[in-house]
């Protein structure tokens, strides 16, 4: 892949979701899908919001994706990078359609994780697992990976701009890391993301004008662990090493939801 083929990469799902996001949200706003905070869980006076923050938002950062991956494929990748980056986009699309479920209808968390599961075991049936460990750990650690990062994810996106500012800096670092290793899967996917993510990031930062909500954040997260185990093909040490993002995330996202609801941001802790 040359460096022209990189950047209009990340350039295609930079512009097409940083173009589309605001036009998104006046749509959103015009129908109703917008955040409503609730009154018991904010100080008073404390909700920085000036503005109706419009929800959904997840849904631009997938066409700007997309886009991304029409173009790519048609001049970059080679077919059988083809149908992995099909079929990583095609298990994204099922956790943005259950986000969006989540979003409107809110079902039971067990029904969630058994969609989370599913979506898990079926990534290492088709796509691999992560290395450095004997099958018998590394496939339930990779269906476990997929599971906790779609909800570590979810868990960041508490705060105006952290979910997808950090996954903006992690997948330009996953980048680095496919190029070094000389994978090009990872290094396109990491791209499309990291562009889409930071032209949704222009309007979600504080104070947030649109939210992801569920519909972005299974679906970043879910990338978020397929892209991890693609870089296993190289070296073992970095297919383990997603383990450890997870890791961090995990524990990263459980510190920023603790502060949040113990008075970070207004709220009234519980």
């Amino acid at each position: 892949m040359t460096v022209g083929g990189l950047i209009l990469t990340v350039i295609v799902a930079f512009a097409v979701t940083a173009v589309l996001t605001p036009l998104f949200r006046s749509v959103a706003l015009l129908i109703g899908w917008e955040h409503r905070p609730d009154p018991k869980k904010w100080k008073r006076n404390a909700n920085p919001h000036s503005v109706r923050i419009a929800l959904g938002g997840g849904l631009t950062m997938f066409v700007g994706i997309i886009v991304s991956a029409l173009v790519c494929s048609a001049v970059l990748l080679s077919p059988l990078q083809h149908q992995l980056l099909f079929i990583s986009l095609l298990f994204a699309t099922c956790a943005l359609l259950l986000g969006l479920y989540d979003d409107w209808r809110s079902p039971r968390p067990v029904v969630r994780l058994a969609f989370q599961a599913i979506l898990g075991v079926l990534t290492v049936s088709l796509l691999g697992w992560v290395k450095g460990l004997p099958a018998l750990l590394a496939i339930p650690i990779t269906v476990f990976g997929v599971v906790g990062l779609m909800n570590s994810v979810n868990m960041m996106d508490n705060m105006d701009g952290i979910a997808s500012g950090l996954m903006t800096l992690t997948m330009v670092g996953y980048a680095l890391l496919g190029i070094l290793t000389r994978n090009e899967t990872v290094t396109s996917l990491s791209l499309m993301v990291a562009g889409a993510t930071f032209g949704f990031w222009l309007y979600n930062r504080p104070p947030a004008l649109i939210f992801m909500g569920d519909t972005g954040s299974l679906m970043l997260g879910y990338l978020l662990a397929v892209i991890g185990t693609f870089l296993h093909g190289a070296n073992s040490t970095i297919g383990l090493g997603n383990f450890l993002l997870l890791c961090f995330w995990r524990a990263f996202s459980l510190r920023t939801r603790l502060l949040w609801s113990c008075g970070g941001g207004g709220m009234v802790c519980p």
